[in-house]
């Protein structure tokens, strides 16, 4: 494809007379002539490539790429100084960001989060050692590792669903048994697991105890419904919205989860207070509560963000749906009640409400539960890249890589 791409280019163009300069210099003349004739070259392997090479290959094949003469970057430090200099009007609003991280002690529950995390680690290990099939539930697992943060109601109800699949030995087994579309959506590769047949073969593991498994799990999931209705993360943000719309900090919010459990969980919880003025968009389709019906009602995309803007939404809740398409500029405070392992949706989240021509400062809330492998991590990445003040630059690449790194140290 790289040649490909290369060779499309070159037809119409030069080659870039720098890049030819360098790589001779760098890679040397005989190095530099198979790397000038690559496009040329339709039986080449990159296998032949040495390690020292490859920067003087990477070097010309970013030089020499049509996708240079199509494609521009504008960082926002670059739209200011356009700001500065007259080519933007000098009204244009270029919002700035304020990051706000909370980190919130899981207090009681932390023996239960415990052993939730090591049920969870054993089964990963368990199946990975095992090979086959069963290397692919133990990516599964990884759904629950990350759900295990979002919401005790989250992991409820992937544990009730992988209790319900044991307990009936269901046969064939499919991926959408074990886990829904938010959890596909969420992790990168699932994708390729839905063509499975059956994964039942492989659910149990050989000379595992299926009864002790069904007895542990009924232990978690009495747990956790056990658990007070708001959790540490909830209580915290009844008083975080009511102070912000009390004092005049915000008059509307915006919050993500990734997980429609977990918005079902908060909407249950916020649904009291702020009634009408709370609205939801997941799945590609809003809803918003019918006081007179007393329930959930189905709204499109255009009606929610309307009456968001007006004000008579003050909360819009939603799944990671909501940032593709739903432009909320009128916002100026946007709450992560979880967060990805991929950067870039969260950036993608924070661009429903940073944009062009909106509030002159956006807030960023972002909550975490302290001793957590999540928590260490993201404060390592936030204090080495300055989080996401300025994502769309040098730090893009670590942040990009970020999703692998947090998924194998969580693992």
């Amino acid at each position: 494809h790289l040649r490909m791409m290369l060779a499309g280019y070159l037809d119409e163009a030069a080659p870039d007379p720098a890049a030819a300069a360098r790589i001779e210099e760098e890679a040397g003349w005989v190095e530099a002539d198979r790397i000038r004739a690559f496009h040329e070259s339709a039986g080449f392997r990159p296998g032949g490539v040495g390690m020292e090479a490859r920067p003087s290959w990477d070097d010309w094949l970013r030089a020499n790429t049509p996708v240079r003469d199509r494609v521009f970057r504008t960082t926002r430090s670059t739209l200011r100084r356009y700001r500065e200099t007259g080519v933007l009007p000098p009204d244009t609003v270029i919002p700035e960001r304020c990051i706000d991280d909370r980190f919130y002690p899981l207090g009681g529950a932390k023996p239960l989060y415990d052993r939730i995390e090591q049920y969870i680690l054993r089964y990963y290990d368990a199946y990975l050692s095992a090979g086959g099939k069963n290397v692919l539930l133990g990516f599964i697992m990884t759904v629950y590792r990350r759900r295990l943060t979002s919401s005790f109601y989250a992991i409820r109800k992937s544990l009730e669903r992988r209790r319900a699949v044991l307990a009936e030995k269901r046969r064939p087994l499919e991926l959408p048994d074990l886990i829904d579309e938010d959890d596909r959506y969420a992790v990168e590769g699932l994708d390729h697991l839905a063509g499975i047949d059956d994964l039942g073969g492989a659910l149990i593991l050989e000379g595992g105890d299926l009864r002790a498994e069904l007895d542990e799990l009924d232990d978690f999931i009495g747990e956790l419904t056990g658990q007070p209705p708001a959790e540490p993360k909830m209580e915290a943000m009844y008083d975080l919205l009511d102070e912000n719309f009390g004092r005049g900090g915000h008059d509307t919010a915006v919050i993500f989860t990734q997980y429609f459990d977990t918005l079902d969980y908060i909407r249950g919880q916020l649904v009291d207070t702020y009634r009408g003025a709370l609205a939801c968009y997941h799945g590609g389709r809003g809803e918003y509560w019918d006081e007179a019906a007393g329930e959930w009602t189905p709204v499109g995309k255009e009606k929610i963000k309307e009456r968001f803007r007006r004000g008579e939404v003050k909360i819009l809740l939603g799944t990671d749906s909501m940032s593709e398409g739903l432009n909320l500029q009128t916002c100026g405070w946007l709450i992560n009640f979880d967060l990805p392992w991929n950067f870039t949706r969260v950036e993608q989240r924070i661009g429903r409400v940073d944009r062009i021509g909106g509030r002159p400062e956006v807030q960023v809330t972002n909550f975490f539960y302290e001793g957590t492998v999540e928590d260490d991590i993201y404060r390592r990445i936030r204090d080495s890249h300055d989080w996401f003040s300025n994502v769309i630059g040098n730090a893009a690449p670590v942040l990009a890589a970020a999703e692998g790194l947090i998924s194998a140290a969580a693992m």
